[in-house]
């Protein structure tokens, strides 16, 4: 009878693991459009390969070692994920820390003679580190709806778990709470996919050709007739020019610097939200369940991140902010965006903040 909790443990913690990846998979293949999804799938996959082989009996140091990379690598994927969700980007110095730190820890059991446990505990605490690092950036992004608020919380447990849970149970019992947490994590990030569901167009004709973001008629397509009963609620408008320029002039920003923009305007908003070029300096965002507020700090964000790309340095961004009521169409909403967008050229004269609203 003994050996029967332990059976169940190494069939259901695997299997649990595995289906969980198979349904954020499919998840993904219906809406294409969430990349975080495939992270999380990525994620418990590894956690499911670790746990299988972590009750491989005996178990020589070099298995232990896999062990020890392929749970980091699963924290490293699930913390990526709730990067992604929130819509911030990946910090390369992160990843290398914290791949020294599991390094570390994984030479100093080697070569000392610690007991497995305090180098479990030890193996533990360096993988909450990079689960911590996502922590900061999934609080400071903004929330579109209770099931996001869910999920911060979630994450938040299972990281303060497993950076804690070793210290105060047993090996099982921390074993078996943490991938229950993770797995909740993997069903709530699955459903805010689900929920948020617009898929984007797969349509070559429907893509800017310099900067693969959607044209003109790919933003009809996913907005729809009525953009608010697509949840989006606010539309920005963003003019791209020279600053070398006339103040009223096209100015001619290179594809380079479009190409630059265009990912930077995408790294900013969440996945969900639509990117769009619509005209040769002009782009537009449709946010969706943001406020006025959380869509101005996006902008902000999007006006601290312009000083990091070289060839944006003679480029100057403008923004144009409108809110979008029920029955506005899309043309409407970006119609009142244009004459935000014009009264921030014209504040941009007098040294003003570039974005106004409307």
């Amino acid at each position: 009878m003994k050996l029967l909790p332990t059976t169940l443990e190494l069939l259901s913690m695997p299997w649990l693991c595995g289906v969980l990846a198979a349904g954020l998979l499919v998840v993904w293949l219906q809406r294409r459009a969430y990349r975080y999804v495939l992270w999380q799938a990525l994620g418990m996959l590894l956690l499911a390969l670790a746990h299988a082989l972590a009750h491989q009996a005996p178990a020589p140091w070099s298995l232990q070692v896999m062990v020890v990379w392929m749970l980091w690598g699963a924290a490293w994927a699930l913390a990526q994920a709730m990067v992604a969700h929130y819509g911030q980007s990946v910090n390369v110095y992160v990843v290398v820390s914290s791949a020294g730190c599991v390094l570390a820890v994984t030479w100093i059991g080697a070569a000392s003679a610690l007991p497995a446990p305090i180098r479990g505990v030890a193996g533990s605490m360096a993988m909450g580190l990079v689960l911590a690092y996502a922590l900061p950036l999934a609080w400071r992004g903004a929330v579109r709806h209770q099931l996001d608020q869910w999920l911060r919380w979630l994450y938040s447990g299972f990281t303060a778990w497993v950076l804690l849970g070793p210290l105060l149970l047993s090996p099982s019992v921390f074993t078996g709470a943490a991938l229950l947490l993770a797995a909740l994590c993997s069903v709530t990030m699955a459903w805010c996919a689900w929920r948020d569901g617009a898929t984007k167009p797969r349509n070559s004709g429907y893509r800017d050709v310099v900067t693969n973001l959607l044209n003109r008629s790919g933003l009809d397509v996913v907005c729809g007739a009525l953009p608010a009963a697509s949840r989006i609620t606010v539309v920005v408008l963003c003019e791209l020019k020279d600053k070398n320029h006339p103040r009223y002039a096209m100015g001619a920003c290179s594809a380079l610097a479009l190409q630059c923009f265009a990912q930077l305007l995408l790294r900013s908003v969440r996945e969900g939200d639509f990117v769009a070029r619509i005209g040769s300096q002009e782009f537009a965002l449709a946010l969706r369940d943001l406020d006025m507020t959380q869509a101005q700090a996006l902008v902000q964000r999007i006006q601290a991140g312009l000083p990091r790309f070289a060839s944006l340095d003679n480029c100057r961004a403008s923004f144009g902010l409108a809110q979008v009521h029920e029955m506005d169409s899309l043309d409407t909403a970006l119609h009142r965006a244009d004459v935000a967008l014009y009264q921030s050229k014209e504040e941009a004269g007098h040294s003003e903040p570039l974005a106004s609203v409307v």
